[in-house]
């Protein structure tokens, strides 16, 4: 039986009809098959924190990053006296202190992966017909736990503005009347895909075709350009032929970060 996560024990905010629906396909009572895991909790100075981590190879790096993200972005909290900026800073440091946990989280298992690779090398014709199977077997393990990973979006209220920072193609969506009273649906965030014309540029920089990357549906061995965990396709990505030239990782841990926007009347949406 899996272990149910800390951050369902979170304080809730008020309004979390969306992200309770999230809670309950990833919480700690539901077997792999789910599609998202949630965290979503209210500060004590009345900031609101909402998590959508989409799994990537499994549960297990996901549930890792969505409860060291909540830590590291609860531990301390953000403060009433935080500017714009520091909140800005607060999430994208989040993001980028998750990724080093979990490479360090898998650091045992990256050593094991070189040694045994080593041993593949070294085997003579004798060794190879007693050992190459449990070896191959033991890598295939290995580059699966090591291929887990989540693409991830946070959404943050504080002092009535709302701030988003994400990593692949999880989305955060602001329902706005506008002046005619009719409600609209605005995409805060962009999807870091090979539909993204500001990615494949960043790919093409990075000495690969973006002609190629353009019609194609995976970079590595998913269809994101971003995300958090996965080293597979990070710190392993040369061996992957349709990134192997690139000059540096292809894929990134970044976010971007957008907002704030300020909230207003306009925002609210009625039961």
């Amino acid at each position: 039986m899996i272990a149910r996560p800390w951050t369902d024990d979170l304080p809730k905010c008020r309004s979390t009809c969306v992200a309770s629906y999230f809670s309950r396909l990833g919480g700690g009572n539901v077997d792999s098959g789910d599609d998202y895991l949630c965290f979503h909790c209210q500060t004590e100075d009345d900031s609101c924190l909402y998590g959508v981590f989409e799994p990537h190879n499994g549960l297990e790096a996901a549930r890792f990053i969505m409860q060291r993200m909540a830590a590291e972005l609860l531990f301390p909290p953000p403060s009433a006296s935080n500017t714009d900026e520091e909140i800005r800073d607060k999430l994208r440091n989040a993001f980028n202190s998750v990724e080093k946990a979990y490479i360090e989280n898998y650091d045992g298992m990256i050593a094991e992966r070189t040694s045994l690779q080593y041993q593949l090398q070294t085997l003579n014709e004798t060794q190879i017909s007693q050992n190459v199977d449990n070896i191959l077997a033991r890598l295939k393990e290995i580059d699966q736990h090591l291929s887990g990973g989540a693409t991830v979006v946070i959404a943050l209220v504080h002092n009535n503005k709302l701030f988003c920072a994400n990593v692949g193609c999880c989305r955060a969506l602001l329902c706005r009347t506008d002046a005619n009273s009719v409600l609209r649906v605005v995409q805060l965030t962009a999807d870091h895909s090979l539909a993204n014309e500001d990615e494949l540029l960043r790919l093409r920089q990075l000495g690969l075709d973006h002609n190629k990357l353009r019609n194609a549906q995976y970079v590595g061995n998913q269809p994101g350009t971003r995300c958090l965990g996965n080293y597979l396709v990070k710190g392993l990505y040369k061996a992957f032929p349709g990134v192997s030239a690139a000059r540096t990782e292809p894929v990134l841990p970044s976010p971007e970060i957008h907002g704030p926007v300020q909230l207003d009347e306009s925002c609210r949406v009625e039961s």
